[in-house]
């Protein structure tokens, strides 16, 4: 191809199964994904991707996990997503606005996230209890790519845990 020319795109995509964890170099994490989007942008690689995505994802495998009914709004720029997800899963239920940015040396979080419900064990989260949940109002603006690096705000509000008949 030329060089400095790049390609641009705008029409539906979507795949009953791709192999999203693949792609990304990341399969002990993710597996296939389902969607229908709608799609405009240009760029084919990570790095100079920059596109608009609205659309609906039927399944993605994530952990061995296999979460259905998400819906997803946004940009992807060169490791920046901004937007909306929307997760209505039998074990998730969480409603994400905001951006995720991967291009600094330290990532940058900065999003609003309503989780309603979140069924720990069967999501693959945590194996303490088959029947822990937890629910929260999630505000953060941080940066860091390791726990004990992390630099920034994590607000929690309304926050539950359940665990048996316990709730904390």
């Amino acid at each position: 191809g030329e060089t400095g020319v790049q390609t641009r795109y705008s029409g539906l995509l979507s795949s009953p199964s791709f192999s999203i964890g693949k792609f990304f170099g990341a399969q002990d994490l993710m597996g296939a994904v389902s969607f229908n989007t709608k799609v405009i942008g240009s760029g084919l690689t990570l790095e100079d991707v920059n596109a608009k995505v609205e659309g609906a994802i039927s399944e993605i495998n994530f952990k061995n996990y296999a979460y259905r009914n998400l819906t997803v709004s946004g940009e992807i720029a060169k490791g920046l997503f901004e937007g909306h997800l929307n997760v209505n899963d039998t074990n998730l239920a969480l409603v994400f606005n905001g951006s995720i940015d991967l291009n600094p040396k330290e990532p940058v979080f900065d999003f609003k996230a309503s989780i309603a419900k979140a069924n720990l064990f069967p999501l693959h989260l945590f194996n303490r209890d088959s029947s822990a949940s937890f629910s929260t109002e999630l505000s953060s603006h941080f940066s860091g790519d390791r726990l004990d690096d992390l630099v920034g705000t994590i607000s929690l509000n309304n926050t539950t845990y359940k665990e048996q008949s316990h709730q904390y």
